[in-house]
């Protein structure tokens, strides 16, 4: 099956398409996790400052102040290689982009999806545990606090309850603990 047959391109009246084999996506959304699982890797191309285009008006939308055409606009790869053209949109920020995709090696995929999903996970789990914080619990760290026990029940419960942030945010704790032992100094010698 070959994806992103440039044969299915097909432009709007204002010059923006999304290939069908394209993933969909929530406007704000990295689509580029899941054409790595596809096996592409994706680069964006911004409209030059040069190109000569129409602002316009979409319905509905004229508070807005209008958007950026892109009809005449044929953009160029990123760089050597068989880049396919994946789609091509206006966005709010740089004005039209071209989404370019190409295949990449079994090896380079993987290096890519665990990058993608160590920084969307730690994302997460920063967020979990802030907002954890902010209800008041502390002290993973502290053994008279938070008992290896206690961290082993919480992680089986979220395991329960499809709760995979948390699962890995007790998991490290629990690592950490084992790796680095339980001990903080106090408060006051902290920083010293």
């Amino acid at each position: 099956m070959n994806l992103f047959d440039p044969n299915k391109i097909e432009r709007d009246e204002f010059g923006f398409f999304s290939h069908p084999d394209c993933p969909g996506g929530d406007e704000g959304i990295d689509i580029r996790p899941a054409l790595a699982m596809m096996g592409f890797e994706a680069k964006l191309v911004e409209m030059p400052d040069d190109h000569t285009y129409d602002s316009i008006e979409y319905p509905g939308e004229e508070d807005r102040g209008g958007h950026i055409g892109a009809r005449d606009w044929n953009p160029k790869p990123p760089q050597v290689g068989n880049w396919l053209l994946a789609s091509i949109y206006d966005t709010e920020d740089y004005g039209p982009v071209a989404l370019f995709v190409r295949a990449i090696p079994d090896p380079k995929r993987e290096r890519l999806l665990d990058g993608f999903l160590l920084s969307e996970s730690n994302s997460k789990q920063e967020k979990k545990m802030d907002a954890a914080r902010r209800f008041g619990k502390r002290g993973w760290w502290s053994e008279a606090q938070c008992s290896d026990e206690f961290l082993k029940e919480l992680l089986i419960c979220s395991v329960a309850d499809n709760d995979w942030i948390s699962v890995a945010n007790y998991a490290a704790m629990l690592d950490f603990r084992n790796t680095h032992g339980r001990f903080v100094p106090p408060r006051n010698q902290l920083g010293k």
